[in-house]
């Protein structure tokens, strides 16, 4: 559902999921985006004890993400997130 909002989005000339700017959608997707793929660690550095967990996503789930998705995720990432990311 959520790749076909951002093609609708993107056929009207849009590049966020609700309206013509970026909202608290956009953020909330780039942040839940990476419990399915996390980013790489030069954009998010973690502790390599702890990336592993991260990086535990089933196929099943990996496959079902669309890449308009992660395209997204990651272009809300570098307009509007201090990158590499601080935790």
């Amino acid at each position: 559902m959520l790749a076909d909002v951002l093609k609708a989005q993107s056929e009207r000339g849009s590049a966020y999921f609700v309206g013509e700017a970026v909202s608290a959608v956009d953020f909330y997707w780039t942040a839940f985006s990476n419990l399915v793929n996390i980013m790489s660690d030069d954009v998010c550095p973690l502790d390599p004890a702890v990336r592993p967990i991260f990086e535990n996503t089933s196929a099943e789930v990996a496959d079902a993400v669309d890449p308009i998705l992660l395209e997204h995720r990651d272009r809300i990432m570098q307009a509007h997130f201090v990158v590499p990311m601080e935790l």
